[in-house]
């Protein structure tokens, strides 16, 4: 599970022998004896996709040479990311009459599109990793016009007929396929376990922020980690580093520590605006870095880091698996936000001499949600204050372990009062009618002065229907996924009774594209996008 396959292999040629049971012993040397049969099909593989290409004709081997040597350090480095990528070339084999070349075009776009979508025409497999190298320039390009460059060229690509791809969906269908299973944009190889890197980031608005990262053993970029937003507890990133590290480690995260205390302020958290663009923007950037599995992406902290994370979690639900705030206390938004517990499990933990631990955390804010079967999980220390509990890491860790995100929900009730509290499951906020967003210094320790806006939405399979009911909004964006929406058939997108969008949609690559580039988000996709008021 924490992907450190050379540190297994180690540990199993190295398991001592004496006083040891046999059928523990058996159970090693049969475990041990599958690694190496595997590691020897791997390696096998990669012999036969050399001897394949030397096979291919002599115009096309050159062209090839590129891709072969990536697909053989991959087998070579990280075989368990990329080995179901290899099954219908594997099966192929096995089937008479199929050439080697027809079997290197299998491997060789199963490696950029998936096993369930491999081409046996080498041409074909040759437009699939050109299309993978324009959409890494767009994610990755910095240059507007360059961009512009990559997608223009992506809209002309000659894609073949595939009568069980409608025309319509084939070409997003190809750009989300090989944006999922491609290396970060960002990535760089000198990138290693334990090294402790900092990042700054500055984004078109001019917001920016520096952010910690913290690579858990063994790390590649072919494979797919959880990570840990962990938010300090007002002594700086270091300090959240060194709560998760080793539980971090041992398990195979990331540890992303954003500072989100604003030069020259108290080491304390206000509840603004810019705080959150700081952890906003380190997240978005760590997506675009490293190999991030953006469905198993967990925030959370101790102390300051705490009343952040009950906050910060809860205002973006749409962003995380899980929140944990140790020794943090809820306020202001987060008490009209508790129904977002629905969405985002939550782990508390409080000594019980700390300030309004059992009255307001668990009295008033956990214990309704609990009863309401909401995963809520509240751990209270006897005789026990205002401390960072690092003993608890290891239970922490273990609770995000078994949690995943759910990225396109069919339904949701949202409350927003903040103007940065914009975004929920593809809903983008534009503009809030007055007096539906409160600035955090006006806004009451209980939240009771809020009046938010709300979003509740329902789709529907049957009907192809995306049904919004909003209040409190003058202007938003609805980003659909083809997760609830069937592309091949007419779409309704409907808001407060009113239809925006009715039809068979245009296929359209920027808004995906764009997307994927600020965000950094390759599981929760959307391939369309329709605007209101």
């Amino acid at each position: 599970r924490a992907q450190q396959f050379r540190d297994v292999m180690r540990r199993l040629r190295t398991f001592p022998t004496r006083d040891v049971s046999p059928d523990v012993l058996v159970a090693v040397r049969d475990q041990l004896r599958h690694e190496e049969a595997q590691a020897s099909a791997d390696r096998a593989l990669a012999a036969s996709l050399r001897g394949f290409a030397e096979g291919i004709p002599s115009g096309s081997r050159m062209a090839w040479r590129k891709p072969l040597i990536e697909v053989v350090q991959a087998l070579a480095e990280a075989p368990d990311a990329v080995r179901d990528r290899f099954v219908a070339s594997q099966k192929a084999k096995l089937e008479p009459g199929t050439t080697d070349e027809a079997r290197f075009a299998l491997a060789m776009s199963g490696f950029v599109v998936g096993s369930d979508a491999v081409v046996p025409d080498l041409a074909t497999a040759a437009l699939y990793w050109e299309a993978r190298d324009l959409v890494r320039d767009y994610v990755a390009g910095q240059d507007e016009a360059a961009r512009g460059d990559a997608l223009r060229r992506l809209d002309e690509l000659k894609l073949p007929n595939e009568p069980a791809r409608p025309v319509t969906t084939r070409r997003l269908d190809l750009v989300t396929r090989l944006a999922q299973r491609m290396p970060p944009p960002w990535h760089d190889d000198s990138a290693t376990q334990g090294e402790i890197r900092v990042h700054r980031v500055v984004d078109a608005a001019e917001d920016s922020a520096d952010y910690t990262v913290l690579l858990p053993p063994e790390y590649h970029p072919l494979r797919s980690y959880p990570a840990v937003v962990a938010l300090h507890d007002g002594r700086g990133p270091h300090a959240a580093i060194d709560w998760c590290k080793e539980e971090g480690a041992r398990r195979g995260y990331v540890v992303i520590a954003p500072e989100y205390n604003q030069s020259g302020e108290p080491r304390d958290y206000f509840y603004t605006e810019k705080e959150h663009a700081a952890v906003e923007l380190a997240l978005r950037d760590a997506r675009r870095r490293y190999a991030i599995d953006s469905d198993r992406v967990f925030v959370g902290g101790p102390l300051v880091g705490g009343n952040m994370a009950w906050d910060f979690g809860l205002a973006h639900p749409d962003r995380f698996a899980g929140a944990f705030a140790i020794s943090g206390l809820p306020g202001k938004y987060v008490f009209r936000y508790l129904p977002h517990v629905e969405k985002l499990p939550l782990y508390v933990v409080e000594g019980d001499l700390a300030p309004a631990s059992n009255e307001v955390v668990f009295g008033e804010v956990l214990k309704p949600l609990i009863l309401k079967a909401f995963d809520a999980t509240y751990v209270e220390y006897w005789r026990r204050g205002l401390e960072d509990f690092p003993e608890e890491a290891p239970a922490v860790f273990d609770w995000m372990d078994r949690r995943r995100r759910e990225p396109c929900p069919r339904a949701f009730d949202i409350s927003t009062a903040r103007v940065s509290d914009d975004r929920f499951y593809g809903i983008v906020i534009r503009d809030f009618q007055p007096g539906r967003a409160t600035a955090p210094e006006v806004a009451e320790p209980f939240g009771k002065n809020l009046n938010p806006a709300t979003i509740k939405m329902k789709s529907s399979s049957l009907s192809n229907l995306i049904n919004i009911q909003v209040d409190g909004i003058r202007r938003l964006d609805v980003w659909v996924s083809p997760k609830l929406i069937d592309f091949t058939r007419k779409i309704e997108v409907r808001i407060n009774g009113k239809p925006y969008f009715k039809g068979l949609p245009e296929p359209n690559l920027e808004p995906l594209l764009e997307d994927l580039r600020l965000r950094g988000d390759r599981h929760q996709v959307y391939w369309l996008k329709v605007s209101a008021g």
